[in-house]
């Protein structure tokens, strides 16, 4: 019994630690980018039938849930999802 509780705080833990780390990483892919587009691609390809048995998923945060929040994150703060086709070129002035 002590070792299923060591493995569900494992477990919570782990899955906090990616929460954190997805917030992160949408923050940092507006940060470079100036947008979120295809943030949330790679988890939406994994709600597909076809690989809802991957063993490594047991040991994060839902989907779904994941999917969410960056949702969530990206509308509190504003941020496009839009790919933007328009290059902001550097002027002379900042190349001389």
């Amino acid at each position: 019994m002590v070792g299923g509780a060591g493995l569900i705080t494992s477990l919570h833990f782990n899955r906090n630690m990616e929460t954190d780390a997805d917030e992160t990483a949408i923050k940092a892919l507006f940060k470079h980018y100036q947008h979120v587009a295809g943030a949330t691609q790679f988890f939406e390809d994994i709600l597909n039938p076809e690989h809802a048995n991957l063993a490594f998923l047991q040991t994060h945060p839902l989907t779904q849930g994941r999917i969410d929040k960056l949702l969530a994150i990206q509308n509190k703060n504003g941020w496009s999802n839009q790919v933007s086709l328009v290059i902001d070129l550097p002027t002379l002035e900042a190349l001389n």
